[in-house]
């Protein structure tokens, strides 16, 4: 165990009504250790001995409480609480993690803790979404060049957002403006092309905006179209993972539309275009990372009618069936609140599970659940009872203390996203974020970006945040890694060796952070 500290930090959050809140399921994690004493109130001394036992009796249910630091890393983690002391006097007055990320960016990035995340091994990035991933001035810059890019002119309909972006033979109608014309005809180019960025990015205008989740999906409207176009596709995915293993992100699992690049009519390739694509996209970053690794987890909209939703779930089988080494499971995406909840699939789920038990083959699931501020929220229910290999958020978790002992139990993975959850309005405040409740409780967590390119962070900003808000040290950032890289879908063989190649870069991160400067 190597938790010699008691962070004042965490001291402080346990007063607060809502982190109270989270603690009382603790009674339910686990049994409770011996804490006694004859009359702790006799003397300081006393006094101060049991607390010290208190403070250690929590410490040994943290999810990184097995973790042993060696000489080196303990040198290393010296110098990283120092950087993050010197961080606090730095933002003593705005606190970066109390702010929202679209606000606060400027700030985050200014600290010299980002160089020290950016080269962090961080393992597997377990919860992202593609088309949202890399920084998306290079699709404005690259897509929005070439011929046939139109952009829709016209007011928000029920079929179309202002500012959609899509390639054509021959535009619907005469809303739909050529792109070019329109940069032509502007004063600034420049600007022309940033207001097309900002169009499809959340940012500090979008504050403002009594529905935040609303401004994402018309971020989404607007450019999935031009992401999917043959020409655009494969380059563009190929700079995503290249964005990912830049930042020293080893193994990829992605919640992926398997549809297939579309042509100039808009109609996809199918399942098996979009596999062959990424196998082949796979290929060329492997020729720079050649340690880097992808996973699909074939995803859908959790708004389209169960019929639907069970073509989906046989097309996911039958892609698994044909690439069980890159096709690992299945989800639904789109916010809860205003989508079916996951019972509402509940013949599709049954059906697709029997049909996969047939064929002598399963198909795991990963379902966002638990993204919501609504206690009504029932979504973890199914996720558990359905057996989901990891939960996607969970934030509602906090509110269901039977199932906080199911995950703890069944070691079910948390997959943590704290920028996505603060910018999308559930934890404006990441200190009050449940994870650290979870970490300390002993849950299995992961921490993942969700949608950094969107919400324009990088793969680092998000262990930044964590770092920061939560009072972490090195032992907790290392089960994190280690933590992503057990919970992935890498097959048992895989893991192992995906672990070989972190724990040597892990070594190499102890190094070089043992020759920075202390804070």
């Amino acid at each position: 165990m190597n938790h010699p500290k008691l962070s004042s930090a965490f001291v402080a959050m346990m007063w607060r009504p809502f982190s109270w809140a989270l603690v009382v399921p603790v009674l339910f994690l686990s049994s409770c250790c011996c804490l006694t004493a004859p009359d702790p109130l006799s003397s300081r001394e006393a006094y101060l001995k049991e607390r010290g036992k208190w403070i250690q009796a929590e410490h040994a249910r943290s999810f990184s409480a097995d973790q042993v630091l060696s000489v080196e890393e303990k040198a290393a983690n010296d110098i990283l609480q120092g950087l993050r002391l010197k961080e606090m006097q730095r933002t003593r007055g705005a606190f970066p993690p109390a702010r929202n990320f679209l606000e606060a960016r400027a700030d985050v990035d200014a600290s010299p803790l980002m160089a020290v995340f950016k080269r962090m091994p961080k393992g597997a990035i377990l919860h992202a979404h593609p088309g949202a991933i890399q920084d998306l001035h290079w699709l404005i810059a690259y897509a929005t060049y070439l011929p046939h890019c139109y952009v829709f002119t016209g007011p928000d309909t029920a079929t179309g957002v202002k500012g959609a972006l899509a390639f054509f033979a021959r535009p619907p109608d005469a809303q739909w403006k050529l792109v070019q014309d329109l940069r032509d005809a502007s004063t600034n180019r420049v600007e022309f092309d940033e207001q097309l960025y900002r169009g499809i990015t959340l940012g500090r205008d979008n504050l403002a905006h009594p529905d935040i989740w609303a401004q994402f999906e018309k971020c989404w409207s607007r450019v999935f179209a031009i992401e999917d176009y043959a020409p655009v596709s494969r380059e563009f995915a190929r700079r995503e993972l290249e964005a990912a293993a830049a930042e020293n992100v080893q193994v990829l699992e992605l919640r992926a539309f398997l549809s297939g690049p579309t042509d100039l009519e808009g109609k996809a390739a199918g399942g098996d275009a979009a596999v062959a694509q990424y196998r082949e996209v796979l290929a060329d970053v492997r020729r720079q990372y050649p340690d880097f690794q992808l996973k699909l987890i074939s995803s859908r909209e959790r708004v389209a009618a169960p019929e639907r939703t069970g073509e989906y779930l046989r097309e996911a089988l039958r892609l698994r069936k044909l690439n069980p080494d890159f096709v690992v499971g299945f989800d639904l995406v789109n916010e809860e609140d205003r989508s079916h909840a996951l019972i509402d699939f509940l013949d599709q789920w049954l059906a697709i599970d029997k049909e996969a038990r047939a064929a002598g083959i399963d198909l795991p699931f990963f379902f966002h659940a638990g993204e919501s501020n609504w206690t009504e929220n029932e979504n973890l229910f199914e996720a558990l009872l359905l057996r989901s290999r990891r939960i996607g958020h969970g934030l509602a978790l906090a509110k269901h203390p039977l199932l906080l002992e199911r995950v703890r139990e069944q070691k079910i993975a948390i997959e943590v996203c704290p920028i996505s959850n603060q910018v999308l309005g559930y934890v404006p405040d990441l200190r009050n974020h449940p994870a650290v409740f979870w970490m300390r409780a002993g849950l299995p967590v992961t921490l993942s970006p969700d949608d950094p390119g969107m919400m324009q962070g990088t793969f680092s900003h998000d262990f930044y945040a964590a770092f920061m808000a939560w009072d972490l040290d090195l032992a907790d950032l290392k089960q994190l890694a280690q933590n992503s890289l057990q919970y992935s879908s890498l097959s048992a063989a895989e893991k192992v060796s995906a672990m070989t190649v972190w724990t040597a870069r892990w070594k190499e991160f102890i190094q070089w952070l043992n020759t920075q400067p202390k804070g």
